[in-house]
């Protein structure tokens, strides 16, 4: 504390002279969290949307947010109007956190603690991003200025930096600038704007839509530091009406009209056919509602296309509803992707608040009685249609297919339709392991394609130390890794774990208490390391469970190449690899760049200079642009490759340092099989993993796809986007 104090009244003094660097500033913040017992406060914000100049009401909103925080780890959200229309809470007890949406009445349950981010901005998470502590870039203060809140006067720092937000339902977020205002006595963000493009994930062969352009405004109106607050604040009792889900879409709908008549529509197509429910009784009817921007949607119309057909003669209806947009953007949007069925200027017809969309694409069945049989939001991270077809009485399940309706008593379906690969493994006898993020599994492939779970029992939660993999619980695996002998071992990101399946098929924890482990990777010795994103360090496991620091000293930045790798600043560090000679390398995925660990421990720069981009190709890495670098790995002759799923590539940068593409054109999509990596389309690319042969794997999530560069250039599909059956099925 004496330091603190000490510090800021150096800075006070430099205040006169000029204003302090933005890391200074955010290391200040940093500390003076540190020594807070609790904080209370209210937050105000606004989110405006538009697209090429126009409104997008859908997308609007004002709300607020409730944050209690006692250290270390208690915390409560409360938010309202902010990430979606209705009512949201996240509650941690500093062991479990639990999320509830009171508007579906689903709550999520992990063993991860929560913490009172740096910026202390919880919500931004539910806005789509990471943990607001984890900023992105290097932070730069630009002005000194007084800001009123809760009728008082502070002064304060301007700082501008960058996070970067995903979308749960696959919508890619562009790097975000925030400016946030930073009470120089208090070291407490009390106001931030946030302005960022949405950037739609076109349909393969088709050109990108324009982007959305949101602007974020968070302000505090209220604030208490270090005053008690009640112990029965930090605890929830789930409703009896709820239930347990993997994940909390976001904004979802208020209300799941499943089983209920359909609200009354008389509406027009672009062509002024005109449809109403009362004319089209005694017929089946599947409406679709979506945006031009929204990237499951373009993904799901092939599907919608192919179910219309098959079902044209039983009389099925397919309408095509549009939300929040302008005439002119969907008209240009079908001249580029045209729809094989009508489509509705939906909001001019009220049919957002009669059937309460606010989430895209969502999917309703309406049966020939007018009955609303099925409901379906989200596509890409849960099954494709037909299980909500399948619901509805439309299509008959197939063989030992369970009922897809949720039911938080019943585990889920032995193997999703589709599934997102977040990680991927490859052992010496050719198997690839497949981190299943949407069913919190892990796959296993045979060279022949066959694929078993051998991880996971589908519903998410902690639970089977000691016992067989294939009946425990995991939480959003994410990186994997396996040895010599067979061991896999998984990062179950969701429990803050790093666990582990003998080849006997046992599976247990070697690791816990860990903060949002992004890489795993094991050097030649065996030896475990773990890439702690959350935490900007890289550890060690050692053979008693407990980890040492390899590299980072805790605090956000890019300092301390060519010195001591534990004295280093990293910023969310992510996949790690090791090549022949124990070196480590790891993306640093908030400076933008990729970084090696040497044997001795000294650190140093490989690839990227810092800011965000393509280019460099053919010259040195070190000048090189990386746009958003997720995955790395390194073959027998120390040649590093880097996943930029951003810029749908992978690049590779060879020992004299040369930087080039070696796969994906830079246009998303999923062509190219079977010729060139060069010339073949990627979707978002996350891990990266190398056989013994140099074959590279690539977890290409944004096809729901495990493809594999051979060391000659040809790329293939060895898993797709669905599994037959859950033992020996095959991947197609």
């Amino acid at each position: 504390m004496n330091l603190l104090l000490l510090t800021a009244f150096a800075l006070s003094s430099l205040g006169a002279q000029g204003l302090p660097d933005g890391e200074t500033v955010m290391k200040l913040v940093a500390q003076a969290a540190e020594t807070r017992q609790s904080v209370q406060y209210v937050m105000q914000g606004t989110i405006e949307a538009t697209q090429a100049g126009q409104p997008i009401p859908s997308f609007s909103r004002k709300g607020r947010a409730t944050v209690a925080f006692v250290a270390p780890g208690k915390l409560r959200i409360e938010a309202q109007g902010l990430a979606s229309p209705g009512n949201r809470m996240r509650i941690s007890d500093g062991d479990l956190t639990w999320e509830f949406d009171a508007a579906t009445k689903q709550y999520t349950r992990t063993a991860a603690a929560q913490r009172l981010g740096v910026l202390s901005t919880p919500p931004l998470e539910w806005l789509g991003g990471p943990p607001s502590s984890d900023v992105q870039g290097s932070p730069r203060t630009i002005r000194d200025e007084v800001i009123e809140v809760d009728g008082q006067k502070h002064d304060c720092w301007v700082v501008v930096d960058v996070i970067r937000m995903l979308d749960p339902l696959a919508v890619r977020w562009s790097n975000t600038l925030i400016t946030s205002w930073i009470d120089k006595e208090l070291k407490l963000a009390l106001r931030h704007e946030m302005s960022l493009s949405l950037a739609p994930v076109p349909a393969p062969g088709q050109s990108m839509p324009p982007p959305a352009d949101i602007k974020i405004a968070l302000v505090l109106s209220s604030l208490k530091i270090d005053e008690p607050i009640a112990a029965d604040m930090f605890t929830f009792a789930p409703p009896s009406d709820s239930r347990l889900v993997q994940f909390l879409v976001l904004g979802s709908p208020r209300v799941d009209l499943t089983g209920s008549m359909a609200p009354s529509f008389d509406v027009k197509d672009l062509q002024g056919k005109s449809y109403s429910l009362a004319a089209l009784k005694g017929k089946p009817v599947l409406l679709d509602f979506w945006a031009s921007w929204c990237g499951p949607c373009v993904e799901s119309m092939p599907e919608i296309e192919k179910i219309e057909t098959e079902f044209k003669d039983r009389g099925l209806v397919v309408l095509g509803v549009n939300l929040g947009e302008p005439r002119s953007t969907v008209d240009q949007f079908l001249k580029t992707k045209p729809m094989s069925y009508p489509v509705i200027m939906g909001s001019e017809f009220g049919m957002d608040r009669t059937f309460q969309v606010n989430v895209f694409p969502t999917f309703v069945f309406i049966d020939a009685d007018g009955k609303i049989a099925a409901q379906q939001t989200g596509y890409g991270v849960v099954p494709g249609l037909r299980p909500m077809l399948v619901k509805a009485g439309v299509v008959a399940p197939t063989a030992g297919a369970t009922s897809s309706a949720p039911d938080a008593e019943k585990p889920a379906a032995p193997m999703p339709p589709r599934y997102i690969p977040a990680g991927v493994a490859v052992d010496v006898n050719g198997y690839v392991y497949i981190a299943d993020r949407a069913s919190s599994r892990v796959l296993k492939v045979s060279p022949a394609g066959t694929a078993v779970i051998i991880a996971g029992t589908g519903v998410p939660g902690f639970s089977g130390d000691g016992g067989p993999a294939a009946a425990a619980q995991l939480n959003q695996p994410s990186a994997l890794v396996v040895d010599a002998a067979g061991t896999l071992y998984i990062s179950d990101s969701g429990n803050g774990r790093i666990r582990k399946v003998t080849p006997d098929g046992a599976i247990s924890t070697v690791a816990s208490q860990l903060q949002r482990v992004a890489g795993i990777a094991l050097d030649g010795s065996g030896v475990l390391y773990l890439a702690e994103s959350g935490g900007h360090r890289i550890r060690k496991v050692l053979p008693d469970g407990a980890t040492s620091v390899v590299a980072g000293n805790g605090t956000p930045g890019s300092r301390g190449d060519g010195g001591p790798a534990v004295s280093a600043q990293l910023n969310g560090p992510a996949a790690l690899a090791f090549d022949a000679q124990d070196n480590l390398y790891f993306v640093d995925a908030g400076n933008r760049r990729v970084r090696k660990v040497t044997a001795d421990g000294t650190i140093v720069l490989v690839a990227g200079n810092g800011s965000s981009g393509f280019s460099g190709d053919g010259g040195m890495a070190l000048l090189a642009q990386l746009r958003n670098p997720t995955g790395v790995a390194v073959d027998r002759a120390s040649n590093l490759y880097i996943a930029d799923p951003s810029d749908f590539r992978i690049r590779k940068v060879t020992s004299d340092g040369t930087i080039t593409t070696v796969a994906g054109t830079g246009t998303a999509g999923s062509g190219g099989d079977g010729g060139p990596a060069i010339s073949a389309q990627l979707g978002a690319v996350a891990n990266l993993a190398i056989d013994r042969d140099g074959a590279l794997f690539i977890t290409d999530a944004g096809n729901g796809r495990i493809r594999k560069m051979t060391a000659d250039g040809t790329i293939t599909t060895v898993a797709g986007t669905t599994v037959d059956a859950l033992d020996g099925g095959k991947t197609r």
